[in-house]
């Protein structure tokens, strides 16, 4: 019986280092995936906190907004009952004195009733209310108006 060689030939150290090589840029590659995933999440991590933050600088405006419309709608309101009032204080001086009965006080808290929803419809006349926000008492903000 002849033993025939074999075409392959028995391993070489080059092909071992070709294989450690193969091995090594494997390991390299996976590292550099997870570098980059560990990068895209401090991305992730650091988008998610800027929109936090401007989520929040958002709502300190809204806040800050809500408080001045707040004091707007107040001194609009003072206004409102100040001037309804001044028509009615000649008759309500005259009840308080005692010159006229106490059931006028119905009426004069009827015509004050009516004083008030006329000027709620006055003040909601856009032109009114432009004149009045510019004097920052409108029913929008005063940045709001245009002069």
């Amino acid at each position: 019986m002849v033993r025939r060689r074999s075409s392959i030939a028995p391993a070489t150290p080059f092909v071992h280092e070709l294989e450690d090589s193969a091995e090594a840029a494997a390991l390299a590659a996976v590292e550099v995936e997870a570098e980059e995933e560990a990068e895209a999440q401090k991305v992730d991590v650091l988008l998610a906190a800027a929109a936090e933050a401007e989520t929040a600088r958002e709502l300190a405006k809204v806040r800050t907004a809500n408080r001045l419309d707040s004091r707007q709608r107040v001194l609009r309101g003072l206004l409102q009952v100040v001037v309804s009032l001044l028509p009615i204080l000649p008759q309500l001086r005259e009840i308080v004195l005692g010159t006229w009965s106490s059931q006028w006080l119905v009426a004069t808290m009827g015509q004050l009733i009516a004083i008030q929803v006329v000027l709620t419809q006055i003040m909601a006349i856009p032109a009114v209310d432009g004149w009045l926000g510019r004097l920052g008492l409108g029913k929008e903000t005063r940045d709001s108006y245009t002069t």
